[in-house]
């Protein structure tokens, strides 16, 4: 069972709220609940160069830039900083992307 909450100011900035279930079995070393913040998103239009630029210096790309919704523009991917932060970044904001897909 998860939980999302997303609020959105008329500037542009958003914070987003996830709550997961601990699931068991997980066999990478990546233990999420054991951190304060999980991960900061960012919407980067071109987002495959903001994930070549973190891995330029310092960083990596964790994931491939997925697409989304088949025939959609909408695309993400998940990259680590040097310090080892998870960095999610979206080609799109959040409510763009996901607005009544539970309909």
């Amino acid at each position: 069972m998860s939980a999302t909450s997303l609020l959105r100011t008329a500037s542009g900035s958003s914070c987003s709220n996830l709550w997961c279930r601990r699931r068991s079995g997980i066999s990478e070393n990546f233990q999420y609940w054991r951190t304060g913040v999980f991960h900061f998103c960012l919407i980067d239009p071109n987002i495959e160069e903001l994930a070549r630029r973190i891995a330029e210096h310092g960083g990596q790309q964790r994931s491939k830039v997925w697409s989304l919704f088949e025939g959609e523009p909408f695309k993400a991917v998940y990259c680590e900083d040097p310090w080892g932060n998870l960095i999610e970044i979206y080609s799109h904001s959040t409510e763009l992307m996901y607005a009544n897909r539970g309909q």
